[in-house]
C-alpha cells in the first residue's frame, strides 16, 4: 500500500512539472532573444531565387537610427552618413555567405565610395566576434572598405536582425529603398547602387 502511495505522489508531480513547463516556456522563450543571428540555411539554387526576388519597396520607410563604432574607436551614427545614399551590410565573419560576398562590397566600394557611403557592421558581439578578430579578418583579406562595430547591438536591435547577411538601401533623406535578407551576387549589388543613385 505503501508502495502504491509513493507512486502516485511520484506521478501527480510528474503531471504539475509538465504542466508547469507547458505553461512557463512559450512565456520565457519569448523573452529571451537568440543570442546572434543565423545564417540563413539555404542551397546555392534558393540563394539565387533569393537574388531574383529583389524588389523596391512599395513605400519606403525611414531608416532607424543606430550607434556604431568605428575603426578608430570613435562612435558613428547613421543619421551621419544621409545626405548620400548609404549601403549599410550586416555581416560577421563566422557567416559564410557574408564572407562570400564581401569582396563584392569591397570593389563596389572602390568604385563608387565617393558618392555612396558604405557602412559595412560587424556583428560584435565580443564573445564570438570580437573588435579584433573582425578587424584581423578585414585586414588580412585586404578589404579597404569601412568596417563598423556592432558592440552594444543597436544596429542590429534596430532592424531585429535575425539572419545574416543582410543588406539596406538607404537614399540621401533616409528612407529605406529596398532590402535583401541573403547573400546577393555581384551584378545585383552594383545594378541597386546604380539604381539608388537615380534616387
Amino acid at each position: 500500500m505503501r508502495k502504491k502511495i509513493v507512486w502516485i505522489v511520484l506521478a501527480a508531480v510528474l503531471v504539475i512539472v509538465l504542466a508547469a513547463a507547458a505553461v512557463l516556456y512559450p512565456r520565457l522563450s519569448a523573452k529571451v532573444a537568440p543570442s546572434s543571428p543565423t545564417v540563413p540555411a539555404q542551397t546555392q539554387e534558393e540563394g539565387a531565387q533569393e537574388e531574383e526576388s529583389l524588389s523596391v519597396q512599395a513605400e519606403p520607410e525611414q531608416a532607424a537610427d543606430f550607434i556604431v563604432t568605428d575603426d578608430n574607436g570613435d562612435v558613428d551614427m547613421l543619421s551621419a552618413h544621409l545626405g548620400k545614399p548609404v549601403v549599410v551590410n550586416f555581416w560577421a565573419t563566422w557567416c559564410s555567405y557574408c564572407v562570400e560576398e564581401l569582396p563584392y562590397f569591397n570593389a563596389a566600394s572602390k568604385k563608387y565610395g565617393d558618392s555612396v557611403d558604405f557602412m559595412m557592421v560587424d556583428l560584435t558581439d565580443g564573445y564570438r566576434e570580437t573588435v579584433e578578430s573582425a578587424r584581423a579578418f578585414a585586414s588580412q583579406r585586404g578589404f579597404t572598405f569601412p568596417v563598423y562595430y556592432d558592440t552594444t547591438a543597436s544596429a542590429s536591435d534596430a532592424y531585429s536582425i535575425y539572419s545574416i547577411p543582410m543588406t539596406l538601401f538607404i537614399t540621401p533623406d533616409g528612407k529605406i529603398w529596398h532590402s535583401c535578407v541573403g547573400a546577393i551576387t555581384e551584378d545585383v549589388l552594383e545594378q541597386s547602387i546604380e539604381a539608388l543613385l537615380e534616387q
